[in-house]
């Protein structure tokens, strides 16, 4: 077995073989690798493993974000693996793993790897040094009732929505995107957490749209943007990825009606599952928890593994920069 770095001429293949896996999902796509390599300060990772034959044995796509330039580049530079590495056994997503520890995991303060289904497979870890912690989330099954399902006081907040006149309008063109952006920064700031540039989400439309994997949506009231929302699409399932709306206009519920609407759709056309994007560690009994369970999901708990590769910088990072205080517990 051979392990080699990802290049687009793999693409074709790529793609087959995380469809085909029983855990693909899109964040580990090619087209996801194409959407962080035109991003600013985001410079993506894949590595393939090819048996002799050349057949894909195993894939893991990834990326580095840096929150800061200039000099403070290395201290704010942080890995990311989002469902993977997907393989066709233990030792190919083994061999994946050695290889990324060998060749690229230094280029980053820590890599985490945020499991999207159970992946008892990837226990392994630990025994190179990464951590697990609990994380939870939500799984909404759209073939059951959805409606029903949903606790009656979000219910309340959507029917409330309708009433004083928030419509939703998909972004049918890039330059609405700035719309959709504004808002998601001011959430964002509001929070203290880090947010990749606009240009991850002009490369999304522009790479994701055209293959029918993401919707960006606005809401919209007397003529006013006040939110928006944009949710990947992959097999069955829908992910709810970004949302941001305005503290002004809370009493309109912007956030809920966006949810609604979205899942409603998904339902329709058929998907059998929205995932409601993470809701944090137990206990926290945080706002976005508690919306997030309000629209009658299966709490599952996935969970995330976590290796620090520099523990001097990343103890600088965190008592010196904001961001990756944030970035601990996000």
């Amino acid at each position: 077995m051979e392990v080699v770095r990802y290049t687009p001429a793999l693409e074709e293949e790529l793609a087959a073989f995380v469809y085909s896996h029983p855990e693909g999902n899109i964040f580990q796509t090619p087209y996801m690798w194409e959407v962080y390599r035109r991003t600013r300060r985001i410079e993506p990772l894949g590595v393939v493993a090819l048996e002799r034959d050349g057949s894909i044995a195993g894939s893991m796509i990834s990326f580095i974000s840096t929150e800061k330039e200039g000099l403070a580049s290395g201290f704010s530079r942080r890995a990311l693996v989002i469902g993977g590495p997907l393989a066709t056994d233990e030792k190919a997503a083994r061999e994946i793993f050695e290889y990324y520890e060998r060749a690229l995991a230094q280029q980053a303060l820590f890599t985490e790897v945020r499991n999207l289904s159970e992946r008892p497979d990837l226990r392994f870890l630990t025994s190179l040094g990464y951590e697990y912690e609990d994380h939870l989330n939500f799984l909404v099954d759209l073939r059951a009732d959805v409606w029903r399902n949903i606790h009656r006081t979000m219910r309340k907040n959507i029917r409330r929505a309708q009433r004083r006149g928030v419509r939703i309008t998909e972004v049918t063109e890039e330059e609405q995107i700035d719309k959709f952006y504004e808002h998601l920064r001011e959430t964002y700031r509001r929070a203290g957490l880090p947010l990749a540039d606009i240009s991850f989400f002009k490369a999304a439309f522009d790479v994701l749209a055209p293959r029918g994997m993401v919707k960006f949506h606005l809401a919209e009231h007397e003529g006013e943007c006040i939110g928006g929302r944009v949710s990947l699409i992959y097999k069955d399932v829908v992910y709810a990825w970004y949302v941001g709306t305005s503290r002004r206009h809370a009493k309109l519920y912007p956030n809920a009606l966006l949810n609604w609407h979205v899942m409603s759709w998904a339902k329709e056309e058929g998907f059998s599952v929205f995932d409601m994007g993470g809701a944090g560690k137990p206990g926290e009994n945080s706002g976005r928890f508690e919306f997030k369970r309000q629209f009658g999901g299966r709490l599952v708990n996935f969970g995330r593994y976590r290796k620090v590769h520099s523990p001097l910088r990343y103890a600088v990072a965190l008592g010196g920069f904001r961001v990756l205080r944030a970035m601990k517990y996000w």
